[in-house]
């Protein structure tokens, strides 16, 4: 790897080398080995200390390559939405990228998050979800959610789930459909061993709980991928007790939801969401403003300059009334005064040198070989 990373390092990156590199990495397909997959992530998590632009880049890309793969749902790029997953959860092995980016794939797999998977892993997005069905309810235009009849399930507002819980805007798939199923379980495989402490535990059980309910909503799950989900869970949360039908799911998932509702304030988090993206537009109007400012900026920078040498100037001034000036005097006096003593040092040690007598001449010459006695070999 070390040998790889410096043959990356000399390529000519002012060329067209970061097109053909970013295109190598990211071009996963038969020839790219499925186990092997984790050293493209080392690679770029040593890259990113020297080209942190080009490893972001490349995370970019791959996010883009996922979703494009998602919305086209072809079955002959299957392989290839295994790797991009595979090596997604190896980045985030690597800390190159966060967990929220994380959990908004996986959310994004299994119905949430809209056309992309921007806060898809959020607490309010199931709730809006469920809002934005109940809306398209009374307006006529869906019937699959109803309120529960009763004075105090009228009262709390609880409601039964759709049969598919899934944003309008997320990309179809059809019910025979089970290769998300994979998806999703290849991605807890390769990242789920993290995420068994803290608030990214309870994040993943959250998770669970809706993976579990998109599961029941498949129907009759064929064997194969059913044994890859009981696997991935005996790994991750051994003592998790599956439900055994879609009734049981939607339980777990209501009182889950409800739990949110009560002890949440979700209208906030609403609103926190909406000032990030009115942060985000304002920060666009500020940058086209910046454009015609600029412009009238470089005419008055002339005039900028002049005052800032008068300014200059007084400060200068009002240094040396405030005895600034004259302490860096002194100190810079006193570095000269050490200079000079250490060159006179230099000079003394040279002069000592240049008369002290020479050892090697006082040595006294070998005798020559021919006056040396002979040995005697008898």
């Amino acid at each position: 790897e070390d040998k790889i990373l410096k043959f990356v390092r000399k390529l000519p990156w002012d060329g067209p080398a970061s097109g053909w590199l970013k295109k190598c990495l990211l071009d996963l397909n038969m020839h790219a080995n499925f186990e092997g997959l984790h050293l493209i992530a080392s690679l770029m998590s040593r890259l990113a200390k020297y080209r942190d632009a080009f490893v972001i880049e490349v995370i970019d890309s791959l996010f883009e390559n996922v979703q494009a793969t998602i919305e086209r749902n072809d079955f002959r790029e299957m392989p290839l939405r295994v790797r991009q997953i595979k090596l997604l959860g190896e980045l985030y092995n690597y800390r190159l990228m966060d967990s929220n980016l994380v959990f908004d794939t996986m959310y994004q797999l299994i119905g949430f998050g809209g056309p992309t998977t921007h806060r898809a892993g959020q607490t309010a997005t199931a709730h809006k979800v469920l809002e934005r069905a109940l809306a398209a309810k009374k307006a006529g235009n869906l019937g699959s959610i109803t309120e529960e009849k009763g004075g105090e399930d009228a009262e709390t507002g609880s409601m039964t789930l759709p049969p598919i819980l899934a944003d309008p805007q997320h990309p179809l798939e059809a019910s025979f459909d089970y290769f998300r199923i994979k998806l999703v379980c290849v991605m807890l495989d390769t990242v789920g061993h993290y995420f068994d402490h803290g608030a990214v535990k309870q994040k993943l059980d959250r998770f669970l709980q809706f993976f579990i309910r998109y599961v029941h909503t498949k129907g009759e799950v064929p064997l194969r991928f059913m044994n890859i989900v009981f696997d991935t869970l005996d790994r991750l949360r051994p003592k998790l007790a599956y439900p055994t039908t879609k009734a049981e799911a939607d339980e777990h998932v209501q009182k889950l939801l409800q739990m949110e509702r009560e002890t949440l304030d979700l209208g906030e988090i609403e609103r926190d969401d909406e000032r990030d993206e009115e942060g985000g537009d304002d920060d666009s109007s500020d940058e086209e403003d910046s454009g015609s400012e600029d412009e009238e900026d470089s005419s008055n920078e002339e005039d900028d300059s002049d005052d800032e040498e008068s300014d200059s100037e007084e400060d200068e001034d009002e240094a040396y009334d405030r005895g600034e000036v004259i302490e860096k005097t002194k100190h810079s006096e006193e570095l000269d005064e050490f200079d000079k003593e250490v060159q006179q040092m230099l000079i003394d040690s040279l002069e000592r040198e240049k008369h002290k007598p020479s050892v090697l001449k006082e040595l006294p010459l070998p005798p020559p070989s021919a006056n040396l006695p002979e040995r005697n070999t008898g």
